[in-house]
């Protein structure tokens, strides 16, 4: 599965490594293998785009690969055949100059911006068609001996010149609109903006099912919202490695419990609790234990959880555990807890791979109202060791000092704010 996720970049650089190879075969007169590999590169740029949508493999790196493939193959097969004076060479300084322009423009929208990522317009599509098919035409010519009119390369020629001036404007234009765009956004042209950002950024973060990346889990999630809803239902054990989204669901049962109109509580076992605490929680209607495993060993709160289930039970409540092990790996002594605990639904939460623990974190993000661009959350994983719930608490300290300064959350602000000690990178829990 990690393999299959990096097939589409993997079939761009081998596009890119094409280049020098049909250059070397233009220059040596070999025009028919040239034209051979152009078709093959054709191919790897058409299969790449159909993996990526098939598989919804859509990358950061992916968006800067692909057309940096095209635009380095169209320079390299132009200037190859404008030195060989098969075409006028204006015609591949217009090819070079044009894509410059969009490099350089691109970049330094990113610099002082933020990140960004290019999409073609169709004039550009239709530019880099064009000048695909002008290329071909003049490589096959020369490959099978015919001979193409001067007048056709003219055409060609001033059709090309025409199609990257208009999508050259086009970049530049969008990118101004755009960076006008963002700085309304980061100075506030309107202040309520920034009061806005600074009071999604303070109010409470809810763990809800709708927040939750599924992922690997949704039919976890989709049996512990269906026992919400059931009355009598056995006992439902949730078991992980940590960072796993144990707390966060346990957190989301009582908020749709609530929701509904049921009395719901969470106990966080690790924080300690006497067994006399459990007397009031009888009448609970849901009932949410989370790290259920440190209650193991200690006889008294074995007892009086022992009791306090039978009493759930009987009064057709539900009780929700998590846990970093199953019932029977939990070290419970008492037996009737065991075999009890064990008669439930027992679950297991597998945990989320690199990517999908970056589409959890920006799920998580933007259901607060906060923008993070994804090359931004990248480079916090990289930071705070890839714990989501690390990231979520570095993210919300970075968006009040962003939302102070007037500035977004990009890769820049953000290394200088952990550089410069704006704040530290305090894992949370």
């Amino acid at each position: 599965m990690k393999l299959k996720r990096h097939i589409p970049n993997l079939i761009c650089i081998f596009r890119l490594l094409l280049a020098p190879v049909i250059v070397t075969m233009l220059a040596r007169g070999h025009y028919g293998q040239a034209l051979l590999l152009l078709g093959v590169a054709a191919l790897s740029d058409w299969l790449d785009g159909y993996l990526a949508k098939r598989w919804k493999l859509d990358s950061y790196l992916g968006s800067i690969l692909d057309p940096m493939a095209d635009k380095v193959l169209i320079a390299s097969v132009y200037v190859t055949l404008a030195a060989l004076s098969h075409i006028p060479a204006w015609l591949a300084v217009v090819v070079i100059v044009r894509d410059l322009v969009i490099v350089v423009g691109w970049q330094t929208f990113r610099l002082f911006r933020g990140e960004l990522r290019p999409r073609p317009s169709r004039v550009s599509r239709l530019n880099t068609f064009v000048q695909i098919w002008l290329g071909v035409a003049v490589i096959a010519a020369e490959a099978f001996g015919g001979f193409l009119p001067a007048l056709w390369i003219q055409i060609g020629g001033a059709l090309a010149l025409l199609l990257a001036v208009l999508s050259g404007v086009h970049y530049v234009l969008s990118g101004f609109l755009l960076a006008a765009q963002r700085k309304r956004q980061e100075t506030g042209s309107a202040e309520g903006e920034i009061r806005q950002l600074q009071l999604d950024v303070s109010r409470e973060d809810p763990c809800v099912f709708e927040n939750f990346y599924n992922g690997a889990n949704a039919d976890v999630v989709t049996a512990l919202r269906s026992l919400i809803s059931r009355d009598g239902a056995p006992p439902f054990w949730l078991w992980g490695a940590p960072a796993t989204g144990k707390t966060h669901l346990l957190l989301a049962a009582v908020r749709a419990a609530s929701d509904q109109g049921l009395s719901a509580a969470y106990l966080p076992a690790h924080a300690g609790f006497k067994p006399d605490a459990l007397d009031a929680l009888r009448n609970i209607e849901l009932l949410c234990i989370d790290d259920a495993d440190k209650i193991a060993g200690a006889p008294e709160v074995e007892e009086a959880m022992g009791g306090l289930c039978r009493e759930l039970e009987r009064r057709g409540s539900r009780l929700v555990l998590a846990a970093s092990s199953t019932p029977a790996g939990a070290g419970f002594e008492r037996d009737d807890m065991r075999t009890r605990l064990a008669s439930g639904q027992i679950w297991k939460l597998q945990s989320l791979t690199d990517e999908e623990r970056l589409e959890a974190v920006q799920l998580r993000v933007r259901s607060r109202g906060i923008k993070l661009p994804e090359a931004t959350a990248r480079f916090l994983m990289r930071r705070v060791r890839r714990n989501p719930s690390d990231v979520f608490n570095l993210v919300d300290r970075l968006a009040a000092l962003a939302a102070s300064r007037s500035k977004q959350l990009t890769v820049p602000f953000v290394r200088l704010a952990l550089r410069e000690g704006m704040l530290e990178a305090r894992p949370g829990r």
